[in-house]
């Protein structure tokens, strides 16, 4: 796994990516669905992105379960 080197162009990324991931929840519609397998507590969609679907009152589903590698669904 990729370690996260905490320095000012990081977190001004950090920043964008926050700001553009909930502009992008408000403005969705229908099921969202949300590659998230292993995400932090802390990450960018458990902390803003997904907070924002959730009110978001033009999606019909959030859905953050993913299919192992095999299954067919």
């Amino acid at each position: 796994m990729a370690t996260f080197e905490a320095n000012e162009e990081n977190f001004k990324a950090a920043n964008v990516w926050k700001k553009l991931s909930e502009r992008y929840a408000q403005g969705a519609s229908g099921n969202a669905y949300g590659f998230v397998k292993g995400s932090r507590d802390g990450s960018i969609f458990n902390t803003v992105e997904y907070p924002a679907l959730k009110s978001n009152p033009d999606i019909t589903n959030i859905f953050t379960e993913l299919f192992q590698k095999g299954e067919n669904r």
